[in-house]
């Protein structure tokens, strides 16, 4: 009843939340909610942890009627629901940007936590570290005043460093219609960390990490020198930020 009641509820909703604890079926209760709004047949991202992703794969077929692919960026596509780990949003990202997807799912939405944090660092590989070094290079050059080509003019215009895994999965979500994040623990101690997965709902209007954390927080200097968040700016805040996640995701506990 309660995972019918959530499909109920998601149904009316472009973007939801599930943030039922573990083991109360997610994954079941999020394919039931694209069968209920007839997204079956459009093209669906499914990003998940590699350890479950047979389990994505086994319950489409038993709740949608189909073949989901474990998509590795390699293989041909051969479905419309591609299940793939994070990290696939990263190194395949301008082919999964251009297929243009209509609904991306985020499970384990949790790993968008620490949105300013090594998460949102770029990896480099040997290829890429080369151009980002004659990047800084020549930036460096410029900033001393020196000419340099207009090769390397070009260079500086056209480079682009690589995308790290949360900004590809926020990019994404902007493409999708539909975007739905699942997680048991949307954010433990640091009510602040709940950003992350308002952006990747609503990334129009959740696009700044500083204006979210000034609005809701009391944010001073910290002993070394950096910012450091101190709780709710007042208890009205408090209160709006709970309304606001009542209302765009349903929780249900064991």
């Amino acid at each position: 009843e309660y995972q019918q009641q959530t499909v109920n509820y998601a149904s009316k909703f472009k973007s939801h939340a599930i943030f039922d604890e573990p083991r109360l079926g997610k994954t079941p209760t999020m394919l039931s909610i694209l069968k209920n709004m007839n997204l079956q047949n459009e093209l669906i991202y499914i990003f998940s942890p590699s350890a479950i992703i047979g389990n994505w794969i086994k319950l489409a077929r038993e709740w949608l009627g189909i073949e989901a692919q474990n998509w590795d960026g390699k293989k041909k596509i051969k479905s419309n629901v591609l299940v793939m780990t994070y990290e696939r949003a990263k190194f395949s990202y301008e082919e999964l940007r251009d297929m243009k997807p209509t609904v991306v799912i985020l499970d384990e939405a949790h790993v968008l936590r620490n949105s300013r944090g090594a998460n949102q660092r770029p990896t480099y590989s040997p290829k890429q570290k080369e151009l980002k070094d004659r990047y800084d290079g020549l930036k460096a050059l410029r900033g001393r005043g020196i000419e340099i080509t207009e090769e390397d003019k070009q260079f500086l215009k056209d480079y682009e460093p690589p995308m790290n895994r949360n900004k590809a999965l926020l990019k994404l979500s902007q493409i999708a219609t539909y975007r739905y994040p699942l997680t048991g623990t949307p954010n433990v101690n640091k009510p602040e960390e709940i950003f992350a997965i308002l952006q990747f709902l609503f990334p129009k209007y959740f696009s700044s990490y500083w204006n979210f954390i000034y609005y809701y927080f009391d944010v001073n200097n910290s002993n070394w020198g950096g910012m450091e968040i101190d709780g709710f700016k007042n208890k009205e805040r408090e209160l709006e930020l709970q309304e606001l996640l009542d209302y765009i995701s349903t929780r249900n506990t064991q």
